[in-house]
């Protein structure tokens, strides 16, 4: 299992994402766990997809759910 303290790069998050990336200014994956979909959802060209695939990426990644992560580090449930 990955760690959260990686450098996003090291996550294989959608090309769509670049801009928000560096918009936002995420360097780890902490800094993506840590915000809620909606977040994202307000940013210009980041949708539904765009968040699915992400989620998946993060699943993949850190072997547990965006949400699952977000709550270990002391954040609210998503629904």
């Amino acid at each position: 299992m990955a760690s959260v303290d990686e450098r996003l790069s090291r996550l294989l998050y959608p090309s769509r994402m670049e801009r928000v990336v560096y918009e936002m200014k995420l360097e780890t994956v902490a800094d993506v766990v840590k915000l809620r979909p909606a977040a994202l959802l307000a940013r210009r060209s980041f949708g539904r997809k765009t968040l699915r695939e992400l989620g998946a990426a993060l699943k993949n990644h850190l072997g547990h759910t965006w949400e699952e992560a977000h709550l270990a580090f002391g954040g609210q449930p998503f629904s």
